[in-house]
């Protein structure tokens, strides 16, 4: 995965983000006018930042090794 670290980034787009002093990696949205963290797998919760939220950089590209 390549990161481009950046102090700000745009909705949607897929954030390292440090909530209360520690990494996520989430899709960077809006609700109700706050932003929130969503994962890409279902099965874990949004996360509501309620404390700090910080970003540390943006996703710019993937890169994939099969075997």
């Amino acid at each position: 995965m390549a990161v481009e670290k950046r102090p700000a980034a745009n909705v949607g787009d897929i954030v390292v983000a440090i909530v209360d002093n520690e990494f996520t990696l989430k899709y960077l949205e809006r609700e109700k006018g706050q932003f929130v963290l969503r994962p890409a797998n279902p099965a874990y919760p949004v996360i509501l930042p309620t404390g700090s939220l910080e970003i540390f950089g943006v996703v710019v590209g993937l890169v994939r090794k099969y075997k």
